[in-house]
């Protein structure tokens, strides 16, 4: 059983900045200390979509400049790596299954392979996965729609390069429903999403403090 390693100070400074990371670098296969560092500094300063602030934060970490919302100091990237799959295995371990497919469905990335010089991007088996479960949990909320079409729609909202983007043009085509349907289901879903995103985030959140990842929140008087 993982345990963090104690740090007074907190090493993130929330508990969404502690899942982009966290995913981040178990996205990376585990490899000797310099190694692992050349190799995330290598794929965030080619990645073709903006890094998040959670990323370049991390991308400032990695290269040696001093950050403002990481505190990893005094551990090694084996420590940091054990850190990160402790918080990854809170979220599948700790969640109602909604709430970790939602989680899962946010913060797992986006893969790509280079063929002939072009980059193409596609959803990881770990992010598909949970995208087809959340969107079997959101059907009955959207019930006017096939079951298919929500799995489109919800993978509309998880597509976070332009190369995997989905429009409500291309749905309407594929489905014969109007795009205007598929606008009014969309929000329906983003609600339902964020809303079992926060309660995640609350759920976590004291997981974390407990574990020494995050600090105890400041009271305001």
């Amino acid at each position: 059983m993982l345990h963090a390693i104690s740090n007074d100070e907190g090493m993130f400074k929330d508990v969404t900045h502690a899942l982009h990371v966290a995913y981040l670098v178990m996205s990376t296969e585990a490899r000797q200390d310099c190694t692992t560092r050349a190799a995330l500094l290598k794929m965030m300063e080619y990645a073709e979509s903006p890094l998040t602030a959670a990323q370049a934060d991390w991308f400032e970490e990695l290269r040696g400049v001093a950050s403002q919302s990481l505190n990893f100091k005094g551990l090694s990237s084996d420590d940091i790596r054990a850190q990160c799959a402790l918080i990854v295995s809170a979220v599948r371990s700790k969640l109602p299954p909604p709430e970790m497919y939602a989680m899962e469905a946010r913060f797992t990335q986006t893969e790509y392979e280079d063929v002939q010089g072009v980059r193409r991007f596609a959803f990881s088996r770990e992010k598909a996965t949970a995208i087809k479960a959340l969107s079997d949990w959101l059907q009955p909320s959207v019930s006017s729609l096939p079951s298919l079409a929500v799995d489109c729609l919800v993978a509309k909202l998880y597509a976070n390069h332009s190369r995997t983007a989905i429009s409500y043009r291309d749905l309407e085509a594929s489905f014969r429903v109007p795009r205007m349907t598929f606008a009014r289901a969309a929000t329906k879903v983003k609600a339902n999403i964020r809303a079992l995103e926060l309660s995640a985030a609350t759920r976590l959140q004291q997981h974390f403090i407990q574990q020494g990842i995050l600090c105890e929140p400041e009271k305001t008087a």
